[in-house]
């Protein structure tokens, strides 16, 4: 029995640090998506969880959230409202929280030549609201 529960939390504590792994470097797992945020350039990798959490990772300075904080080199989460009663965002390299739930709207635009588009993610505009929390990419490791 005890060679059991030791397999077992053995194969929990790879699944833990597998997970770690994709989140904090998931761009390289993400799916790369092109798009104007109102008048700004955006391109970001893009992952969904299971649970609903989308995970964008953004990388260039054109995009408009810049003036919000001095890293060009965000990982931003979008937790559905549906599922998490508040935003909950993790100390670990947070930026900032945006005060109000977030929805898809006519001001993000998809562009052609990418592998999705946001629609695919966060659902027709305005269908689904999101918590979203802004941290620090370290795009060095």
């Amino acid at each position: 029995m005890k060679k059991r529960l030791l397999v077992l939390a053995g194969i929990l504590a790879l699944l833990a640090v597998a997970t770690g792994t994709v989140l904090a470097g998931g761009a390289t797992n993400g799916t790369f998506v092109r798009f104007n945020q109102g008048p700004y350039y955006c391109e970001g990798y893009f992952l969904e969880t299971k649970n609903g959490i989308v995970h964008e990772w953004r990388n260039n300075e054109e995009c408009g959230y810049v003036p919000l904080t001095t890293e060009t080199s965000v990982h931003i989460v979008f937790m559905p409202t549906a599922k998490f009663a508040e935003a909950d965002c993790d100390d670990d390299g947070f930026l900032f929280q945006v005060p109000v739930p977030w929805t898809l709207s006519s001001a993000y635009v998809d562009l052609p030549d990418d592998d999705a588009n946001l629609r695919e993610y966060f659902g027709l505009d305005g269908d689904r609201t999101y918590w979203v929390c802004f941290y620090y990419w370290d795009t060095t490791d």
